[in-house]
């Protein structure tokens, strides 16, 4: 709790605009901006969201005026004054001195605004600005200057709400710009908490925060199916769940759920706010907010989880079953409205602190830093979204890797994968027949120490300021690299047959040198049939620990052939059967058209561990587990009587 503390505090005091203006704006909108919320506000204030936005930015802008016209009358006195340096009377310097001096060290006048200022800027009512520059000026009760900057730099922020100072005499000055916007939300909810109307927002802040959650993940999960919401049955006690679940009794509720082919995903939105006492530090408030934020978030998110794993699916209230038997990987996610820079990416620090589970760890992040996760991921190879929960989510990754921001995570994500380094012990116990402990795997694992990642953001903030119109500088939109797999990811995803997003991420996970190898396995098979003429396949298991291996298979066949069918159909049955003898849970073949190289059929199989006679008879026929087609044999530089002449 000491370093989350120590991490909570620093954010507060070294980062400004942790989300970008226009996003920040879009979300005020979106909240206060309803016809609802507006009559809401100016009942309670006598001003709505675009009074306040409109005084705080006039504000600035008169500021930013008068100090241009004091360094531009600075400027030409200066300039008049060098060019008759020589004839300058006594009066004429003095008056240099006195203009130069006026510049940076300004009256009261020249570096504040009065409400008639902004008012006549805005043609607006001087009342209207009153009242908005008075909910947001810094109360006189905290102290001096040299109090409040005192207390600052230990992270208690009282500028973070009321971002406006004041002489008491009708003059006013914005402390800056970046403070402005951020101050609203919780300026407003502050005041909210107050009013008889405090129950109505938070509804409405729960249901948008929800429905902007599933925006963003309908993007990267296209075609899934979609809960949102939702109530359902857990056991209510030991016997309940001892028993069948048709017999649970009690009721709770489920916010998102995405079921895509053999993924879901869970999230759990919590639109609460971190006390500005849990900012400054007081360590048991922040440690309560962040049981409401992210550990309540994690314990509903994993609930659904449990039943899903444990009954196959759960009950709705209406009492009809949803069945989650094909699902063969849960991702949970907690969703915050509130910017938790510091806290969310240190789930390693959340585990030591008990307020997260190693069994259960979700992925903890900001609205509008899904937002712009879910804007650079390529909307034609989303898999790589999938991918990126992998990485994330990964027990160790905070333990490996430490940044202070969730887009450093991100991008450096897209350079350099994310990837922790498996043990190869535990590799070893687990996929016994896969590979054998070697001293190199035990000297890189060891030799993985704690990274931190550096700041990623400048490509990404220059290419975001090129799109929203701050720049007119052309900026690239930043990618993922290292990925010969790509063109094969986008296939799958255009034909959207089963598993495809799973097999994408899956293909996208392999190194460099993993993915080329996997790409010149096919163009190597077409080659052995230009030789013989005939179909083969190489088997490829990949993973690294029983919970993420798959079986891969790369196969070639001549599709315009009748018996292509029934080669079809072999590696159905070979899939199943060989899966099956690995003990993974999932398996695919790509299957490659023999003339022209391209992909022709994939076939997806992540049936339940469960022999039948059938599968049992087909077991019967392959080589032992530890035995299969590792690579695949030497083309000669020509053949004499083969179909293909030179391969």
């Amino acid at each position: 709790m000491a370093k989350i503390q120590a991490s909570t505090r620093a954010s507060e005091v070294l980062l400004r605009e942790s989300s970008y203006a226009d996003m920040v704006k879009t979300t005020l909108t979106d909240l206060f901006d309803t016809p609802q919320m507006k009559t809401v506000l100016i009942n309670l204030l006598s001003f709505d969201l675009n009074d306040a936005i409109n005084v705080l930015e006039a504000c600035h802008e008169i500021q930013t005026d008068k100090f241009n016209d004091r360094l531009s009358a600075m400027m030409v006195e200066l300039q008049e004054g060098m060019a008759n340096q020589e004839d300058l009377s006594d009066a004429e310097k003095e008056s240099i001195r006195n203009r130069l001096n006026g510049t940076w060290d300004p009256s009261d006048d020249d570096i504040s605004v009065s409400s008639a200022e902004i008012a006549a800027k805005l043609g607006t009512s001087e009342n209207t600005v009153t009242a908005v520059l008075n909910q947001f000026v810094l109360p006189t009760e905290l102290g001096s200057p040299e109090e409040v900057v005192s207390n600052f730099t230990t992270g208690d922020n009282a500028l973070r709400t009321n971002p406006v100072i004041s002489d008491g005499n009708g003059r006013f000055m914005l402390v800056h710009p970046s403070l402005a916007l951020p101050a609203i939300r919780e300026n407003f909810e502050q005041r909210l908490k107050q009013s008889p109307s405090w129950n109505e927002y938070q509804s409405h802040r729960g249901k948008y925060l929800e429905d902007e959650t599933s925006k963003c993940l309908s993007r990267v999960l296209p075609g899934a199916d979609i809960r949102s919401g939702f109530e359902y049955f857990v056991p209510a006690s030991d016997l309940e769940e001892a028993g069948d679940p048709a017999g649970y009794t009690k009721l709770v509720e489920g916010d998102l759920l995405f079921v895509l082919d053999d993924i879901a995903i869970i999230a759990e939105e919590k639109a609460v706010a971190l006390a500005p006492s849990a900012r400054a530090g007081n360590t048991r408030r922040l440690r309560s907010d962040l049981v409401r934020i992210v550990t309540k978030a994690a314990e509903q998110a994993g609930r659904l989880k449990e039943r899903m794993e444990k009954d196959g699916g759960f009950r709705l209230r209406d009492g009809s079953w949803v069945s989650t038997e094909n699902i063969r990987e849960i991702h949970t996610m907690a969703v915050s409205l509130e910017d938790l820079s510091g806290v969310s990416t240190a789930t390693a620090d959340l585990l030591q602190a008990g307020l997260l589970d190693a069994d259960n760890i979700p992925w903890t992040v900001s609205l509008n830093d899904l937002r712009l996760v879910i804007e650079l991921v390529d909307p034609s190879a989303t898999a790589m979204f999938l991918l990126y929960l992998r990485r994330r989510r990964h027990p160790e990754a905070t333990v490996m890797f430490a940044a202070v921001d969730e887009l450093d995570f991100f991008l450096y994500f897209f350079e350099n994968g994310l990837y922790v380094q498996p043990d190869p012990d535990v590799m070893k116990a687990e996929l016994p027949h896969m590979t054998n402990v070697r001293t190199g795997d035990r000297r890189r694992r060891k030799g993985q120490a704690r990274q931190f990642i550096t700041s990623r953001t400048d490509p990404l903030d220059a290419w975001h300021a090129y799109e929203t119109g701050v720049s007119d500088v052309p900026a690239a939109k930043p990618e993922i690299t290292g990925s010969p797999t790509m063109a094969l990811v986008r296939e799958l995803q255009s034909r959207k047959g089963s598993g495809w997003c799973s097999i994408g991420a899956t293909l996208l996970s392999g190194s460099t040198r993993t993915q080329q190898e996997w790409m010149n396995t096919s163009r190597e098979l077409v080659k052995r049939f230009r030789v013989d003429g005939h179909g083969h396949h190489v088997t490829r298991p990949y993973g690294s620990n029983r919970a993420d291996a798959w079986l891969l298979v790369w196969a070639v066949e001549d599709s315009a052939t009748p018996e292509f069918g029934s080669a079809t159909t072999l590696l159905t049955d070979y899939i199943r059967a060989k899966k099956y003898q690995m003990g993974f849970s999932r398996a695919a073949a790509l299957i490659f058209d023999a003339k022209s190289g391209d992909l022709h059929t994939v076939l997806y199989d992540g049936s339940p561990l469960v022999a039948d006679e059938k599968l049992k008879r087909l077991i019967e026929k392959l080589h032992p587990v530890d035995k299969w087609q590792k690579s695949i044999p030497k083309v000669r530089s020509s053949s004499r009587g083969g179909r293909g002449g030179r391969p």
